[in-house]
């Protein structure tokens, strides 16, 4: 048993290394994609001109004549008049993200003229909503502190291992044989299958956050298969996923001034401190509040982690910081507060950072720890997770021990079934990447890094402005120009291009 699996994992990497470089094994020609109307957990308007497909994979791409399975696609047609570009595949990270229903979104925040001349293809990864699915049966307490990497409230260090070590547990029970296939190498695969369903030599391909660490990998793995590439605010993951994530605590330390200094500048209204200091002193007295007596807000049970969790999703854009002022000066009881539904509604915006409902979860849950538990390793011992989280919230008050804490990936079952396809600058000369300076979630330096990694490959486009997420986020026309120059004219800025500042109304 134990030669047939290292064997079969060794005949697996050959084969890989094959498919990485571009090669064409033997493999099943592609079939015609039947598009027809989207299911339902899409959520696309009768009217949107959304339309659904499947696309077979092979479970395996070393043994592409087994069994395989279904990843869900859609499409936005080019609304011309001009003539077609091409396919234009897209990515909203996660991992995890929903992928089928961001044509509408990308349609929507960018300029019609690159909406003339794409198909938009969103996908969804192996395992995630309309793909052949996974689920690890988790609990409902599982659930509900897992998505909130924090340490559980009032309760010892051992007690949040457990919790994250019953999930990895859970996993390896219910999954199946699908969760150790789920990685990026497999998706960029995954990814060259729906290319050749769609017929096309050469892809164009937008994604943000995880999305664009992906686009690095199909870059680097099928340089010759990609046409026009936008990587927008990528994170540095060479070195391994939990050391990336860590650096959301950099991250959100720096962009956190953006916000206090907003707030201060309102003092008037908000009543939270007339400077940015002051502001930063309520943040923390509201921490420590919510964390001996956690209050409700409508429907959410706010404690210190969720509080947390709401100012951090609050710096991924300006436009969340007067909701977020809002949902603060009700727990801060500051003169002119809303009342509770006004705080509730201040909250809505911010949900993404409080647990999603159930059988969303148990679908997200797996197919963003399957990604980054098997890409890269993980520490295994429980102690140097407990060290990382006193040092991290020491040194990163804003995220707090959120970056450190352990996860499942402590204790997950699959180890990397191969290395990480390493970044690199072979191939033509066809990657904008789009950073912001002050950028919480996948900070300016790790970005920079891939940068580099891409060589001659890529220019880069920075913005001076804060938020995560660039084209179709902000309204930076430096840097959105940039792109939408790119897409619809083939052209890219000479060399590397910091964008100034904007001046913004106050």
């Amino acid at each position: 048993m134990r030669c047939r699996r290292a064997c079969r994992r060794a005949a697996g990497v050959a084969v890989a290394l094959v498919l990485l470089t571009g090669g064409s094994p033997a493999a099943p020609a592609p079939h015609r994609l039947r598009w027809g109307p989207c299911p339902a957990e899409v959520a696309a308007p009768a009217r949107s001109g959304l339309q659904c497909a499947t696309v077979r994979v092979p479970l395996d791409h070393a043994a592409p004549e087994g069994r395989s399975i279904t990843i869900g696609v859609s499409r936005l047609a080019a609304t011309g008049p001009g003539p077609r570009r091409g396919v234009l595949l897209l990515n909203p990270g996660g991992p995890g993200g929903p992928g089928t229903p961001m044509p509408l979104w990308f349609a929507a925040h960018v300029p019609a003229s690159v909406r003339a001349g794409y198909d938009l293809i969103g996908f969804d990864t192996r395992g995630l909503f309309t793909s052949t699915p996974v689920s690890c049966r988790l609990s409902a307490a599982q659930l509900r502190h897992a998505p909130v990497s924090m340490p559980l409230p009032h309760r010892p260090f051992a007690a949040t291992a457990e919790l994250h070590r019953s999930i990895a547990q859970s996993c390896a029970r219910h999954a199946g044989d699908l969760l150790p296939t789920m990685y990026t190498a497999n998706t960029a695969r995954d990814m060259d299958r729906i290319r050749r369903a769609l017929g096309e030599e050469r892809i164009s391909y937008y994604g943000v956050s995880y999305g664009a660490h992906l686009g690095a990998v199909y870059a680097t793995a099928f340089p010759r298969r990609t046409d026009r590439v936008i990587l927008d605010s990528a994170p540095d993951a060479r070195a391994g996923w939990w050391k990336a994530l860590r650096a959301f605590g950099p991250g959100s330390q720096q962009r956190f001034p953006d916000l206090t200094a907003y707030v201060a500048e309102r003092n008037a209204a908000y009543h939270l401190g007339a400077t940015a200091d002051e502001v930063s002193e309520t943040y923390a007295r509201l921490l420590a509040e919510t964390a001996a007596h956690p209050k409700d807000v409508g429907h959410y049970a706010v404690d210190d982690n969720v509080l947390r969790q709401i100012t951090l999703q609050a710096l991924f854009s300006d436009a969340f910081f007067p909701q977020l002022a809002d949902v603060w000066r009700y727990l801060a009881r500051a003169p002119g507060a809303p009342d509770e539904a006004g705080a509730e509604k201040a909250l809505v915006p911010l949900q993404a950072a409080v647990p999603l409902e159930p059988r969303t979860q148990q679908l997200v849950l797996p197919t963003m720890l399957a990604v980054l538990c098997q890409d890269t390793p993980w520490p295994r011992s429980v102690d140097t997770y407990r060290r990382a989280q006193q040092h991290d919230a020491w040194r990163h008050p804003v995220a707090g021990a959120m970056t450190g804490n352990i996860w499942p990936c402590a204790f997950w079952p699959y180890r990397p079934e191969e290395p990480p396809v390493r970044i690199g600058g072979r191939g033509p000369r066809n990657i904008l990447m789009l950073q912001n300076r002050r950028d919480p979630a996948t900070p300016y330096a790790g970005a920079r890094a891939v940068r580099k990694a891409l060589g001659r490959r890529a220019v880069m486009v920075d913005a001076a402005q804060g938020g995560h997420g660039v084209y179709g986020f902000t309204a930076d026309p430096c840097a959105g120009d940039a792109a939408t120059a790119w897409l619809t004219r083939g052209t890219l800025p000479r060399a590397d291009l910091s964008c100034p500042a904007r001046r913004t109304a106050r």
